[in-house]
């Protein structure tokens, strides 16, 4: 994913946790947010929580990504936390998709 997200232009931090993750978003000023479910230590949905509890962060775009095509329902309670949800394998279509649906309202460039 990586390479994809050079060639379309998107400048990115990788976390390999979710302890680190949460660390990163607090100290940058992110405009999209694509978080694994699935991460160790702490996992994307406990992540996309305390972005929006802690860091009192309703807006930042949180797109979740996960290989549960099916998820029990304490997590679906969860899943309103994220913005959008992409299940795996996606498209790079897909992807591009939410990340201009998620960066819609949050434009990088001022008209």
């Amino acid at each position: 994913m990586s390479s994809f997200l050079n060639e379309i232009g998107c400048t990115f931090d990788i976390a390999t946790d979710g302890a680190k993750a949460f660390e990163k978003i607090k100290s940058h000023n992110y405009h999209l947010i694509l978080l694994d479910i699935g991460l160790p230590k702490l996992d994307g949905i406990t992540v996309a929580k305390m972005v929006r509890n802690e860091l009192n962060n309703s807006k930042l775009p949180i797109i979740a990504l996960t290989a549960y095509s099916f998820l029990e329902e304490e997590q679906k309670n969860y899943i309103k936390v994220f913005s959008d949800i992409l299940y795996k394998p996606f498209s790079f279509e897909e992807l591009i998709k939410v990340i201009k649906t998620g960066l819609d309202p949050h434009p990088l460039s001022k008209p």
